[in-house]
C-alpha cells in the first residue's frame, strides 16, 4: 500500500504534466505571457529527449541504492518541479522557470519508473507479485483518468496553475515519510529479507566462533 500511495501521486504529476501544462503555457499565467504552440510543443518534447538521455544512467546509478533513496529523490525532483512551474506564474521571464522545471522533472520520471518497480518486489511475497503488478499498473490508470479531471478543473476555476502545481508540490513532500519508512521486506526469490538478515548474522557469527577455536583451541574443550 505504501508503494502503490506513492506511485499513484507520481503518475498523477504525470498526467497532469502532460494534460494541463501545455493548456497552462499556451493560455498564459498571472505575469507569464501566453506562448506559442510551437514554443509550448519545443518544451515538452525538450523534456522527453532529456527523459531519453537520462532514463539509462539514472537507472543504473539508482540499481546500486536502496528504493527509499530512489522514491525519496523521484518525489523530491517532482516537488521542487512543481514549484518552479507554480512559480513561473508569477514573473513575466516564466518561460525560464518552466525550462529549468523541466530538469528535475526529467529527473523524477527516469527515478521513478525502475524504482517503483522494484518497490513492488521488494514489498510483495513471491505468490503476490502478479496481482500487485497489476494493481501498480492500474495506478496509471486511475491517474490518467482523474488527475487530468482535476487539474482541468483548477484551471478553469483560477484561470492559471499556480495552486495546481503547489498542491502537486504538497502530495509529493507529503508522501516523502512514506518513503523514508521502506524497507525490503523480501529479496527477488520471494524470501523475507529479515529472515535472510538474520541467517547471514548467524553464519557470521559462527564463523566467528571457528576462527576463535582456531587460534586458540582451549576455546573448544572449555
Amino acid at each position: 500500500l505504501p508503494v502503490l500511495a506513492i506511485s499513484i501521486v507520481a503518475t498523477g504529476i504525470l498526467s497532469v504534466e502532460q494534460s494541463a501544462l501545455p493548456i497552462d503555457l499556451l493560455r498564459g499565467a498571472l505575469a507569464r505571457p501566453e506562448l506559442t504552440e510551437s514554443v509550448s510543443g519545443a518544451l515538452i518534447a525538450f523534456q522527453l529527449t532529456l527523459l531519453v538521455f537520462l532514463q539509462w544512467p539514472i537507472g543504473r546509478w539508482l540499481a546500486e541504492r536502496s528504493v527509499r533513496f530512489g522514491l525519496s529523490l523521484s518525489l523530491s525532483c517532482f516537488s521542487l518541479a512543481s514549484v518552479l512551474l507554480g512559480l513561473s506564474a508569477l514573473t513575466r521571464h516564466g518561460a525560464v522557470l518552466v525550462v529549468l522545471a523541466l530538469l528535475p522533472m526529467a529527473l523524477a520520471q527516469a527515478a521513478f519508473l525502475p524504482t517503483a518497480t522494484e518497490a513492488v518486489i521488494e514489498e510483495t511475497p513471491a505468490e503476490h507479485r502478479g496481482l500487485a503488478m497489476a494493481l501498480f499498473s492500474q495506478c496509471f490508470a486511475i491517474s490518467a483518468v482523474v488527475a487530468p479531471l482535476l487539474g482541468g478543473k483548477l484551471l478553469d476555476q483560477q484561470g492559471h496553475g499556480v495552486l495546481l502545481w503547489l498542491l502537486m508540490a504538497l502530495a509529493c513532500v507529503l508522501m516523502l515519510p512514506t518513503a523514508y519508512r521502506l524497507r525490503p521486506r523480501f529479496d527477488a526469490s520471494g524470501q523475507a529479507a529479515i529472515r535472510l538478515q538474520n541467517q547471514t548474522a548467524l553464519s557470521g557469527s559462527s564463523k566467528q566462533s571457528i576462527d576463535a577455536v582456531a587460534r586458540d583451541p582451549s576455546l573448544f574443550r572449555s
